[in-house]
């Protein structure tokens, strides 16, 4: 049956507009990521908003183990006792902020890299992101739902008009691909716009590590945050306060084309600006 305020209501709850909870409906497209996800029977599942269990369930059946964490403590009720009524006894549910949540704790607590999934709250999905790459180290992979705009970013190639900070910022620490599309009627309520599943296979070892990291980012930022400019007129806009010989020197070592713009320029074509800057020892990354 298909979700409505109808049947939610005695159950004794609401959609949260606040928490941005779209619930996932049906057992098809819950069944379909599963499926493409790649989960196996030895993998601990760290799951981002249950819900309901739309997710839970499906993943209950093949992972080793699922500790879901769900921030809305009436769904949470709800969703316990619907585990409780299917003798689901591999799963950990806990009331829970995951922004809050430290992943490095759970990981060495079951001594495993964690596989991730969510059917993200749009508000939280950057934020997200920026927690799972700061643990990337911690995690196997994460599979998640996004707003498709936002995912058409994520998993942008150089080139792209859609290329930008959040794709070099996920591209850095895996690989990354776009499982399934799913409509907005999936959902209850009805968001005002269409999702995409994408999946983001975490390097082990993680080849981009050679550089260093933090410089990376700087210069990714520096290099985004006037994208309609040119490299070299970006760098020289930016914060960093470079001067033009700086700038010139970085690019002949670099051998990168100053004229470029940064959604032209591949991961391993910002370690060569990383790498040149590191050599240059500029007191503004010291």
């Amino acid at each position: 049956m298909p979700l409505s305020q109808k049947n939610l209501s005695p159950l004794g709850i609401t959609a949260k507009k606040q928490l941005g909870q779209n619930f996932l409906q049906g057992a098809c497209i819950p069944s379909q990521i599963v499926e493409k996800s790649g989960v196996t029977k030895t993998d601990i599942v760290l799951e981002i908003g249950p819900g309901l269990g739309a997710l839970t369930f499906p993943l209950a059946k093949i992972a080793q183990k699922v500790i879901a964490i769900e921030k809305d403590p009436d769904v949470a009720a709800i969703l316990e006792e619907k585990l409780r009524k299917e003798k689901i006894q591999n799963t950990n549910l806990l009331v829970g902020d995951i922004l809050q949540t430290d992943f490095a704790d759970i990981a060495n607590e079951e001594k495993t890299q964690l596989f991730v999934f969510g059917n993200l709250p749009y508000h939280i999905s950057s934020p997200v992101l920026g927690l799972l790459t700061k643990n990337a180290s911690h995690l196997k992979k994460a599979v998640l739902m996004f707003q498709k705009e936002l995912a058409d970013r994520i998993i942008a190639s150089p080139g792209k008009k859609t290329y930008s900070r959040i794709s070099v910022l996920c591209q850095f620490y895996g690989r990354v691909e776009s499982l399934l599309f799913v409509d907005a009627t999936h959902f209850y309520p009805r968001p005002k716009v269409n999702s995409e599943v994408i999946s983001i296979s975490f390097y082990n070892p993680n080849p981009h590590l050679r550089t260093n990291e933090t410089l990376f980012f700087k210069i990714v930022q520096a290099a985004f945050g006037q994208r309609r400019k040119n490299l070299k007129n970006a760098f020289l806009g930016s914060s960093l306060n470079f001067s033009l010989p700086e700038i010139t020197n970085v690019f002949q070592l670099a051998k990168i084309d100053s004229s470029r713009r940064a959604e032209t320029l591949s991961i391993d074509e910002f370690i060569s600006l990383t790498d040149a800057f590191q050599k240059l020892s500029f007191t503004a990354f010291k």
